[in-house]
C-alpha cells in the first residue's frame, strides 16, 4: 500500500486532506513542484498553463458574456412585457369599442323595432276604432229603425184595441137595453095572464064581489103596468146614464193616464239625457289618459248613446201624444 493511502484506497495529503481515487492533489503538487528537466516536460507544462489561462480568460469572458446576455435578456423580457400590455390594452380598447358599436347597432335596431311597432299598433288601434265606430253607428241606425217600428206597431195596437174597446161597450149597451125591454114586455105579459088567470078561476067570486072589485083590479093593472113602464124608462136612463158617464170617465182617465205618462217619459228622458251627459263627461275624463284614439271612440258611442235616448225620448213622446 502506498503511503499517504487508507485502507479504503482513498489517499490522504498533507494535513490529513483526503486526495480522492485518483490522488489528484499528489499529482497537482508532483505537476507543480517539477521544474521540468527536459523539453517535453516543459512543453508539457507550458501547454498546461496556456491551456489553464486560456480555460480562465474563456471563463471570464463566459462569464461577463451571460451578465451582458442576462441584461439584455432582461432588457427584452421587459420591453417583451411593454408590448404585450400595450398590445392586450390596445386588443381590450378595441374590443371596448367593438362592443359599444355592437351595442350602439342593437339599440338603434331595438329602438327602429319599437318605433316600427308603436306605428303598427297606432295603426291597428285606429282600424280598430274606425271599425268600432262603424260599429256603434250601424248600431244606431238599426235601434232607431227597431224604436220608429217598435212605436208604430205600438200606436196601431192601441188603436185597435180603443176600437175594439168602444165597440164592445156599444154592443154591451144595446145588449143591455135588450135585455131591459125584453124583461119588461115579460113581467106585463106575466101581470096580464096573472090577471086573466085570476079572473077566470075565481069568476064565481069576483061575480059576488061586484063591479067595484073588476075596477079595483083593472085600475090596479093600469098603474102596474104604468109603473113597470116607467121602471124600464128609468132602467134605461140609468143604464144609458152610466154608460155614457163611464166612457167619459174612462175616456178622461185615459186621457189623464196618457199625460202622465208623457210627463213620466219626459222626466225619465231628462235624467237619462243628464246621466247621459254626467256619465259622457266622467268618460271623457277618463278616457283623456288612454290616448287620442280611445277618446274619439268613446265620444261617438256617447253621443250616439245621448242621440238613441234622445229619439227614444222623441218618439215616445209624439206616441203618448198620438195616443
Amino acid at each position: 500500500m502506498a503511503q499517504g493511502q487508507s485502507t479504503s484506497g482513498q489517499s490522504s495529503g498533507q494535513g490529513g486532506v483526503a486526495s480522492g481515487m485518483f490522488n489528484f492533489q499528489q499529482m497537482m503538487q508532483d505537476f507543480y513542484s517539477n521544474e521540468g528537466d527536459t523539453d517535453e516536460s516543459r512543453l508539457m507544462k507550458n501547454a498546461f498553463q496556456g491551456n489553464m489561462i486560456q480555460s480562465g480568460f474563456d471563463s471570464q469572458l463566459a462569464q461577463m458574456l451571460g451578465n451582458f446576455n442576462q441584461g439584455i435578456a432582461q432588457e427584452n423580457m421587459s420591453h417583451q412585457a411593454n408590448l404585450e400590455l400595450l398590445n392586450q390594452q390596445s386588443n381590450m380598447k378595441l374590443e371596448a369599442q367593438l362592443g359599444q358599436e355592437t351595442m350602439d347597432t342593437q339599440f338603434g335596431y331595438q329602438n327602429d323595432f319599437a318605433n316600427n311597432q308603436h306605428d303598427r299598433d297606432l295603426g291597428m288601434l285606429g282600424a280598430t276604432g274606425e271599425q268600432q265606430r262603424k260599429n256603434i253607428n250601424a248600431q244606431g241606425v238599426i235601434d232607431q229603425q227597431n224604436m220608429v217600428v217598435s212605436g208604430e206597431q205600438e200606436r196601431k195596437n192601441l188603436a185597435v184595441q180603443g176600437d175594439q174597446q168602444r165597440q164592445n161597450i156599444t154592443t154591451q149597451g144595446q145588449v143591455d137595453l135588450s135585455k131591459i125591454g125584453a124583461q119588461g114586455i115579460e113581467e106585463r105579459q106575466n101581470i096580464s095572464a096573472t090577471g086573466n088567470q085570476q079572473r077566470q078561476t075565481d069568476s064565481n067570486r069576483i061575480n059576488t064581489q061586484g063591479t067595484q072589485d073588476r075596477l079595483n083590479i083593472q085600475e090596479q093593472g093600469n098603474v102596474d103596468i104604468s109603473k113597470i113602464k116607467e121602471t124600464g124608462s128609468q132602467q134605461r136612463d140609468t143604464d144609458s146614464n152610466r154608460i155614457n158617464t163611464q166612457g167619459t170617465q174612462d175616456r178622461l182617465n185615459l186621457g189623464e193616464k196618457g199625460k202622465q205618462d208623457r210627463l213620466n217619459i219626459g222626466a225619465q228622458g231628462d235624467v237619462d239625457i243628464n246621466k247621459i251627459g254626467a256619465q259622457g263627461d266622467q268618460d271623457v275624463r277618463k278616457i283623456e289618459s288612454s290616448g287620442s284614439q280611445d277618446r274619439l271612440t268613446q265620444d261617438n258611442a256617447t253621443r250616439n248613446t245621448a242621440k238613441d235616448r234622445a229619439n227614444q225620448f222623441k218618439y215616445a213622446g209624439a206616441g203618448a201624444r198620438n195616443y
